[in-house]
């Protein structure tokens, strides 16, 4: 049986090296995709990925379900990393005259953290109130990037059904969202 992300997470903490080695063969992949969108280069994107496991062995980041899913979690923590990279290529191609004005004003305010966090726990409660199969669709598509024809055959369902689960999911979570 394959665990839960949750549950992996709670081993990894625990220094369970078998939790960490199926954490990393079920998540890996998946991050690697969250990675190579925001970078584009496959070289970086390992190189975020191998960060992300790193920081989770070393007990630098910890996961409190209650904030979220496992998943949510350690996906978050890609996307920062892979932009913390882009902002310090952005900052390298600039040279010598960028100053810490201009860098500062690449960091986000502790305000817009706060509204993304709060985002983010909104979005996944409305998430969690979707059925399986559009939640599912719709994190295949928009988290893991995979066309309506690959959640078809991965979820085992006609591609219609995948497009309408999609369409409606979403309807549902602009509503959910108050958008």
């Amino acid at each position: 049986m394959q665990e839960t992300i949750d549950t992996l997470l709670t081993g990894v903490a625990r220094k369970d090296a078998a939790a960490f080695r199926a954490l990393y063969d079920q998540a890996a992949p998946k991050l690697l995709g969250v990675a190579l969108r925001i970078l584009k280069r496959r070289e970086s994107a390992e190189d975020v990925v191998q960060d992300v496991f790193v920081k989770l062995w070393n007990g630098q980041a910890s996961f409190d379900p209650a904030l979220g899913s496992g998943f949510a979690f350690l996906a978050t923590i890609t996307r920062n990393r892979a932009l913390d990279i882009l902002r310090r290529r952005s900052e390298q191609s600039a040279g010598d005259e960028t100053d810490m004005d201009a860098v500062m004003d690449l960091m986000p305010s502790p305000e817009a953290v706060a509204a993304d966090r709060s985002d983010l726990r909104a979005l996944l409660a409305c998430m969690d109130g979707l059925a399986d199969g559009p939640r599912r669709a719709i994190l295949s598509a928009y988290v893991d990037g995979a066309q309506g024809s690959e959640i078809a055959a991965a979820l085992a369902v006609p591609i219609g059904t995948v497009k309408s689960w999609i369409h409606r999911g979403l309807a549902s979570l602009r509503e959910c969202l108050g958008r």
